[in-house]
């Protein structure tokens, strides 16, 4: 599925925002982050963490991402797209 690149400058003019990991803020140095993106990468591949638990609404459904959300009907993140 295709979809539109997002200018995170003009999300901010709406009052929108984007946010994201920022490992620098928890590892000492570069040599600290990239063992633990290897840990991590391990992890995955031998099934310790599951991916994709994440649900794509688009826009025009924002009412039933709402209800969905509402109603714990929703595991791991809601993604919005256009």
């Amino acid at each position: 599925m295709q979809h539109d690149v997002l200018d995170p400058i003009e999300l901010q003019h709406n009052g929108i925002y984007l946010t994201k990991f920022s490992g620098g803020t928890y590892n000492a140095d570069v040599g600290e982050y990239q063992q633990r993106a290897k840990d991590v990468v391990e992890a995955i591949e031998a099934g310790v963490f599951e991916l994709g638990h994440h649900r794509v609404y688009e826009m025009k459904d924002a009412v039933a991402a709402h209800i969905d959300l509402e109603g714990r009907r929703t595991t791991g993140s809601l993604v919005m797209v256009p």
